[in-house]
């Protein structure tokens, strides 16, 4: 698959560019299985010097570990769910108000 990145995307009205969701490889974990970079079907990663490197970070579906479980050794992480939950609140939070040009809630 050739890897590009993903434009214009949203996760529930946040841009998909301001969501730092994306997998992180401890290489010292790392046995180079490449499972990671086989399973993935966005172009999150790629083979560099033999071993998976992500180069589109931003293509990984929001909220989405499943390659997390599928690394055999665990050298795969993505951020909490506590993450995600405070972008929710922030949003909600900064939505109030904006529903229309003449909202009485300002």
């Amino acid at each position: 698959m050739e890897s590009s990145q993903i434009k214009n995307n949203k996760w529930f009205g946040i841009p998909r560019s301001s969501i730092d969701w994306y997998p992180t490889i401890d290489k010292n974990k790392c046995i180079t299985c490449l499972i990671c970079v086989k399973f993935c079907k966005k172009g999150v990663f790629t083979v560099s010097e033999n071993k998976p490197k992500v180069i589109n970070p931003k293509n990984c579906v929001v909220g989405c570990r499943g390659c997390d479980a599928k690394c055999p050794v665990g050298a795969i992480s993505h951020p909490s769910d506590e993450y995600l939950s405070e972008l929710l609140k922030q949003k909600s939070e900064n939505a109030v108000g904006d529903c229309c040009s003449t909202c009485a809630i300002k």
